[in-house]
């Protein structure tokens, strides 16, 4: 089983975002940041690389 990709735990419990992994506890904090929270940009810098990461999959598969 692969890592949560933020907190890179082993999650018991995830969601999957465009082919990795979250853990619960990471979705969570998520959803309850504000921009003022000192963790918000880390979060939005892993999301963006998440995003990344995706697209260049996708653009070699064709």
């Amino acid at each position: 089983m692969s890592n949560c990709i933020m907190c890179m735990e082993k999650p018991k419990e995830y969601i999957n975002l465009l082919d990795e992994r979250i853990c619960r506890e990471c979705e969570t904090k998520i959803t309850d940041l504000s921009i003022d929270d000192i963790e918000y940009e880390y979060y939005n810098m892993m999301i963006k690389k998440i995003w990344s990461k995706y697209l260049v999959k996708y653009d070699e598969s064709y």
